[in-house]
């Protein structure tokens, strides 16, 4: 029988949060005795799950109130690497006030490093935020208590492989969602999937870790299709909406910060106000973002952050288009493009069950590698950190001093390229998103955006989202 381990950590927990039993029970029923019973074919349990409080304190890495992406991997770096010896399969679940990220909503979602390592893999980290929560519950700690314990089972749940299901109601009908006495659990085709850990050759698309399968690659005879989330309403958009996508990059190294440009707009003499869910991002299960590689093989972009529905809407209309940006030169676990050649990238979202709007095709040519050659090595080397991935990938934190000379130091030497422009974009980014951390800093943080937003003002390959995004840097600097 399989022994998964869940380290539980508190990051920068508020004492204000109410307490709750930390067997997280749902419904007087232990977290833990839900796997273990829907895991059972009635020669006992294939999951034994254990919670685990022992590292509730550990993190080091938060001084803030709330978390940001950069700051929960750290978190689950700290963990994982903690209890790398453990023989015991293990996640961790991450427990913080409020999420600072793409979904500031979110009750939970599960995420890996952005890099698997030869002590982690796929589908190991897991959040909840508890401020969300208490919104939804008011002061009724039963309530509350109920709910953080519905919701861990819930991203565990993903972290186990289990795919999202609207109906019958369950564990697994993503939020927002009403808890129903007679509908704690997993259905049946869900424990069926769950039993299947305890069968060496089904074991790796069920439990997590080293050998996992990424979250979505299900055991054979398994399909999530047509269960995925549409519990936030599908809004009012009509059959002409427009999907338009570009790459910041056409010729690069598999290593440079490539993002994906995204336009979902109307026809420009369009009078109608088009309302759709806030989920075009590939963390949502509405949103893909499909590859084809230099031999022909296609596969769906794997993001590394997995949301579950996003309450909140987009408003597009003729005059409006809705615009943003998403890096995709890293997938989960490991970088997207890695061989070089030709590659083609679209798009897909999903607006309601019978209504899917596809992008255009977008080329992409990966350059081969040129070790021992100055200029590819020094590129190299300023991109390959951690600490600049993080800060190319999701615009948050600072690298290290000596990883943010190294950066500066290319930028200025093909300040024309479109990886210089990444880098600057970046640290303005990061600029403003340390201001609203640190408020006593501020200024000194908005003058760093403002320097590196002139630097790209002018710059050609600047895109629309981009432009509107430095634009409003410069003009709230004025």
């Amino acid at each position: 029988m399989p022994i998964i381990t869940c380290y539980i950590a508190e990051a920068n927990l508020e004492k204000s949060i109410p307490t709750f039993d930390e067997n997280l029970p749902v419904g007087g029923v232990p977290l833990a005795e839900y796997f273990s019973s829907a895991s059972d074919d009635g020669s006992g349990p294939a999951i034994q799950l254990n919670l685990d409080w022992s590292l509730r304190d550990m993190p080091t890495s938060i001084n803030t109130f709330g978390v940001d992406d950069t700051q929960l991997r750290q978190v689950l770096a700290q963990v994982l690497g903690k209890v790398s010896d453990n023989s015991d399969a293990h996640i961790a679940l991450i427990l913080a006030n409020s999420y600072k990220g793409d979904a500031p909503s979110a009750y939970g979602y599960m995420f890996d490093l952005d890099f698997h390592t030869s002590t982690t893999g796929p589908r190991q980290g897991c959040a909840l935020f508890l401020d969300q929560i208490l919104n939804l519950t008011g002061p009724d700690t039963d309530a509350f208590s109920a709910y953080v314990g519905f919701y861990a089972a819930h991203e565990i749940g993903h972290a186990f492989n289990l795919w999202h299901i609207d109906n019958p109601v369950s564990f697994m009908k993503p939020p927002p969602n009403t808890l129903i006495k007679d509908t704690y659990g997993f259905v049946d085709d869900q424990q069926h999937y769950l039993r299947a850990a305890n069968d060496p050759a089904s074991a790796v698309y069920v439990l997590p870790g080293l050998s996992a399968t990424d979250f979505g690659v299900l055991a054979p005879g398994y399909d999530a299709g047509g269960t995925s989330s549409y519990a936030v309403p599908p809004g009012n958009a009509k059959k002409n909406l427009k999907l338009h996508i570009n790459l910041t990059h056409k010729r690069c190294w598999h290593f440079e910060p490539i993002e994906i440009e995204i336009e979902l707009g109307v026809p420009p003499t369009s009078s109608a106000v088009h309302r759709i869910a806030q989920e075009l991002d590939p963390g949502y299960a509405r949103f893909e973002i499909w590859i084809t590689g230099p031999t022909g093989e296609r596969h769906m972009y794997r993001p590394s952050t997995r949301f579950c529905s996003n309450p909140t809407f987009i408003e597009i209309s003729g005059k409006k288009p809705y615009r943003r940006n998403i890096p995709i030169f890293l997938e989960s676990g490991k970088y997207t493009f890695g061989a070089p050649g030709r590659y083609e990238v679209e798009t897909r979202i999903q607006i309601a069950p019978n209504y899917s709007v596809v992008s255009n095709k977008v080329e992409l040519e990966i350059l081969k590698g040129r070790h021992g050659d100055r200029d590819y090595e020094s590129l190299h080397g300023a991109l390959r950190s951690h600490g600049a991935i993080s800060l190319l990938k999701h615009k948050q934190r600072f690298p290290h001093r000596s990883v943010l000379r190294l950066l500066d130091q290319f930028s200025e030497a093909d300040p024309d390229s479109a990886t210089a422009l990444g880098i600057h974009y970046a640290l303005a980014k990061a600029s403003i998103w340390s201001a609203d951390a640190d408020p006593k800093e501020s200024g000194r943080y908005f003058d760093f955006a403002l320097h590196h937003a002139k630097k790209i003002a002018a710059h050609p390959l600047l895109g629309s989202h981009r432009r509107e995004v430095v634009s409003r840097m410069l003009g709230n600097s004025a």
